[in-house]
This record gives C-alpha cells, sequence and structure tokens, in this order.
C-alpha cells in the first residue's frame, strides 16, 4: 500500500502512541527518511506544514481531526505528498472530500486496529466521501474481521453487531503475563460496533475478505466488558515517550543513520 519508491515519511504523532510503529518501522526497514516533528511543531500546526514541505515529505500519517488542521493551514503541503494515512479515530465522509479538494493528485487512505492486532489489521484503500460512513475496509493479510451478534454468531450482510478480529496478527497476551493464547489461534474482541458489507461465509477466505464499517462511538456495554477482562491481567504499555529538542530526521541509508 505504501508503495516501494524511495519515501519520506512524515507522522504526526508521539512516540508514545503505538499508531507510530507502522510507519516507522516500514520507513527504518526499507531504506526510508523517517521525520518526527518535535512537539512545538506538533502542536502548531503552521510550523508542520513548513517541516513538510521543508523535507519534502512523501508520505504522512494523521488522526482525522488534527489532518482536517492540517488541510486548513494556508501554507498548505507539498507537491511531492503521494500518500495520506489517517487512523485513530472515525474518518469522516466530509474529511475525505475536502482532501480531495485540497490535494487531488494525493492518495488517502483509513487503517484501523487496536493495539491488540499489533496496531493495523484493516484498511480502506479508496474512501467515498459520498457514502454516509467512510469503511475500515478490508483485513490485512493474516488477519481476520467477524462481526458477531450477542451469541458469538455471525450476523447477516448489512446487520450490525460488535467487531471482533482474528488471525496472526492478534498479540498473544500482555506484558509481564504468560502468553493468553497459542499464536494464530486467537480473536481478541473490539468492542467496536461494525457491519459487514459482504454476506458471512463459513470460510475463512469469505470471512477474512468482509469489508466492515464502525460506528464513530465504541459502546459502552462492550467496551467496559473489554476493559474488564484486561484489567485483571494488569495490562502495561510500553511508554517510550521522549522530548525531542529539534525535529527528527533518519535516513536509513547503509553506513549512516544521521539526527539533523
Amino acid at each position: 500500500m505504501y508503495g516501494t519508491e524511495h519515501s519520506v515519511f512524515l507522522i504526526a504523532l508521539r512516540l508514545s502512541f503505538d499508531g507510530i510503529l507502522g510507519g516507522m518501522f516500514w520507513s527504518l526497514t526499507g531504506g526510508h527518511t523517517l521525520v518526527l516533528p518535535d512537539p512545538r511543531q506538533l502542536v502548531r500546526v503552521a510550523e508542520f506544514t513548513r517541516l513538510a514541505r521543508e523535507h519534502r515529505v512523501t508520505h504522512l500519517f494523521n488522526i482525522p481531526s488534527y489532518y482536517r488542521a492540517v488541510l486548513r493551514d494556508p501554507g498548505g503541503l507539498p507537491d511531492t505528498l503521494r500518500l495520506v494515512v489517517v487512523g485513530g479515530e472515525a474518518c469522516t465522509p466530509q474529511l475525505v472530500a475536502t482532501h480531495n479538494e485540497r490535494l487531488p493528485r494525493t492518495r488517502i487512505v483509513n487503517e484501523y486496529g487496536p493495539t491488540e492486532t499489533t496496531i493495523a489489521c484493516t484498511v480502506e484503500t479508496a474512501p467515498d466521501p459520498a457514502r454516509e460512513r467512510i469503511p475500515i475496509g478490508r483485513p490485512w493479510p493474516g488477519a481476520r474481521t467477524l462481526v458477531l451478534d450477542e451469541r458469538l454468531r455471525e450476523v447477516p450482510a448489512g446487520e450490525r453487531g460488535e467487531l471482533y478480529i482474528g488471525g496472526q496478527l492478534v498479540a498473544l497476551g500482555y506484558a509481564n503475563q504468560p502468553p493468553a493464547r497459542p499464536s494464530g489461534s486467537s480473536r481478541t474482541r473490539t468492542g467496536d460496533r461494525a457491519g459487514a458489507s459482504t454476506a458471512p461465509g463459513t470460510s475463512p477466505a469469505s470471512t477474512s475478505g468482509a469489508r466492515c464499517t464502525t460506528t464513530a462511538e465504541r459502546t459502552t456495554r462492550s467496551r467496559s466488558a473489554v476493559r474488564g477482562s484486561n484489567s485483571a491481567r494488569s495490562r502495561t504499555c510500553w511508554n517510550a515517550m521522549r522530548t525531542w529538542r529539534r525535529p527528527w530526521c533518519c535516513a536509513n541509508v547503509p553506513g549512516r543513520t544521521s539526527r539533523r
């Protein structure tokens, strides 16, 4: 999805947010350039867009509410931008429409995934602003999406239920706890209400190909149940936050890794 050409990836997140990891590791393992804003640039949109223009970024990750502010900035984004990835919040049709108007030659995709599924697990590669809701898309290879009712039965196409994620991307357990399940045999309850746009099937292929939409808000009942089951395992988060005095730019070139 991100392409194979050399890229400059700017991520509008702090290091303590796990959503940064996908773009970070893709950049560093593929020989691309990673640009991270310092705290001042992150909270001042004009400085953030200036950073994007200065480094001639080709890829950009934002949460939707932040990207909305970026699109309103009069300085604008560079003409080198090829891909915008949004995630972490509901992506609205209005945001996609504004993006298409301001950056008609730049793709926008909508990623979704809770931490328990190793960051992102589904992606909508062609969001349509004419839709009532922007789908979270189809699952990544190795992931399965299931929309289930209260009795854990798959709901018919067009009906709504709770979204479960299964497959190899689901974590084995929580930090400082024994593995809760063997690899590949698990599914995690997201707490999100969703609907499948294709009929559920009995084979993994048909289930994993379902294209899902979610509501913008998570249900209180489902989310409380999820929190309750996780708190018993003393869930621990890695906090990798670090305050940078200046923007961090890492060029993954053999023999040279630089902070500029």
